[in-house]
């Protein structure tokens, strides 16, 4: 993808116009190829690590915070139609995060402020944020 929009660039800077065409179509094949690839992956890695776990526990490990937002989000609203009381989103803690710290739970804090939902870490487990729906 990279590669074709460069060489796209290259093609427009010597004015060859049906070159870089050609190479940002193939460049938009390729990150339109990337982005299902991305949305399959996140949806077997969330599957994957919610097969076992006990209705109202979510865990967003291994997903981008775009997805595990998205993810938080139909969550939500599923929790939403059957009346739960509380989710809890399993986030970690950012240990393995890089220098900037944890990614998933501040992200995660921002949409409960905005959906106006209490929520906290977990007294016993800082890497679980405990939403409260009621």
């Amino acid at each position: 993808m990279t590669e074709a929009y460069s060489r796209a660039k290259s093609a427009q800077r010597i004015g060859d116009r049906s070159a870089a065409q050609e190479h940002r179509q193939r460049g938009d094949a390729h990150k339109s190829e990337m982005e299902e690839l991305d949305e399959q992956a996140a949806k077997i890695i969330f599957r994957e690590n919610n097969k076992d776990r006990d209705d109202g526990k979510v865990d967003l490990h291994g997903l981008y915070v775009a997805e595990a937002v998205r993810f938080a989000n139909e969550q939500l609203r599923s929790a939403r139609l059957k009346r739960d009381d509380v989710v809890y989103f399993i986030v970690g803690k950012g240990l393995h995060s890089d220098a900037g710290g944890a990614k998933i739970r501040p992200a995660l804090e921002d949409l409960c402020t905005e959906q106006r939902l209490d929520h906290s870490l977990d007294p016993n487990n800082a890497g679980v944020l405990v939403v409260r729906l009621d």
